[in-house]
């Protein structure tokens, strides 16, 4: 029970004393006698009554919460230490999974290519009599090949067959070969001769020739080839025609107006100089399926259509064919040239090769005055779109 003055209020020496002053410079009011009355004797408080108030007290909480924070903060550094060892540990351990670029060796990987410059070099030493340059074959022996006598005026490789685990290849090598006569040397003809190739230390880029050269037949760039332009069409006196042979006499003759049969955007150009000095449009095929109209009759606008275009030019007496993919377009009722075709269609399934009864127009005699049947062009030839 404590005790309290005759006021009711507790005795002066039984209230917290103010000890801030030597810290701040400030001194504590003098005491005489009893003390007045505080807020403290107020509300009834004591440091009994809440330790904490006394300067240990405080004193004691902080330490308390300064040890905590450095415990923790160690706790957590030394996680952090642990977690980055066990990674390099980990990271040091494993090992590489195998994979497609750590497999090597001629038993899984296809040995490269040996450069065709060394074929060629060897038909070239071959054909010349050059026997120096073949002494390291076996079967030269104590050949004497003709000398000056033949000439390869150039060279190419037109196909190459091999790549086994063995590392052989074969060559074949095209040659525009010379002969040399009592009148000079003769015009060259292409001949193609075969070269088996084998690594070796040295040699041409660590390759050399089996044996000598041997003369075959050469590859057919001819094929059965069915090219994705089934229809025959007339190749004059149509709106499409027309405006085709205008077009390729002013791509190949040099002539202005070219710009006249492109569509816009065309990136189409003159070719110079001018290759020909007359080009016709010999002939006309077109996809399955195109719509060509009747006739003079010009298809809607946007209709657009693949062709295959014939045409000859003529250099001198003689008339030199070529082919051209070509894509035409309808725009504002008449035909124009979209675009030169980067390769022409083909298809793999057979394809008709007959004429299109309804595309070519009927000539003279009785053909010309016979009613148009439908899908049949307009007997009667038309000028240029133009």
């Amino acid at each position: 029970m404590m005790r309290r003055g005759r006021n009711g209020r507790r005795p002066a020496s039984m209230v917290p004393t103010w000890t801030g002053g030597a810290a701040y410079g400030a001194h504590p009011p003098a005491v005489t006698g009893s003390a007045p009355p505080t807020l403290a004797d107020d509300l009834g408080f004591t440091a009994e009554d809440d330790p904490q108030w006394t300067t240990s007290a405080l004193t004691g909480s902080t330490r308390l919460q300064s040890l905590a924070t450095r415990g923790v903060a160690g706790l957590l550094w030394t996680a952090i230490g642990a977690a980055v060892v066990l990674g390099l540990v980990n990271l040091g351990g494993r090992q590489p999974a195998a994979g497609p670029s750590a497999r090597a060796g001629p038993a899984t990987d296809k040995p490269a290519a040996p450069p065709g410059g060394c074929a060629e070099l060897v038909v070239a030493a071959w054909l010349s009599g050059d026997t120096s340059a073949l002494r390291s074959l076996a079967d030269v022996g104590d050949a004497r090949l003709p000398a000056d006598r033949r000439r390869a005026q150039r060279t190419a490789t037109v196909s190459t067959v091999g790549g086994d685990r063995t590392g052989v290849w074969s060559y074949t090598v095209a040659a525009d070969v010379q002969v040399r006569t009592d009148r000079g040397w003769q015009p060259s003809t292409p001949q193609f001769f075969a070269v088996t190739l084998v690594p070796v230390t040295g040699g041409c880029a660590g390759w050399a020739a089996a044996a000598l050269p041997a003369q075959v037949a050469g590859p057919s760039p001819i094929g059965g080839v069915n090219r994705d332009y089934p229809r025959t069409l007339a190749s004059s006196g149509t709106p499409l025609a027309d405006t085709l042979g205008a077009f390729f006499a002013a791509l190949l003759t040099g002539t202005d107006g070219l710009e006249r049969y492109l569509a816009p955007g065309a990136a189409i150009a003159t070719v110079y100089p001018a290759p020909f000095s007359g080009v016709r449009l010999a002939r006309l095929h077109a996809a399955a399926g195109a719509d060509l109209g009747r006739g003079a009759e010009v298809p809607p606008d946007g209709t657009q259509v693949r062709l295959l275009a014939t045409v000859t030019g003529r250099v001198g007496q003689d008339d030199v064919p070529m082919a051209y993919p070509v894509t035409a377009t309808v725009r504002g009722g008449r035909w124009e040239v979209t675009a030169i075709d980067p390769v022409v269609a083909t298809s793999p399934d057979p394809a008709p090769t007959a004429a299109d009864p309804t595309a070519a127009a009927p000539t003279g005699g009785a053909a010309a005055t016979a009613p148009a049947s439908p899908g049949s062009p307009d007997p009667t030839p038309t000028g240029s779109p133009r």
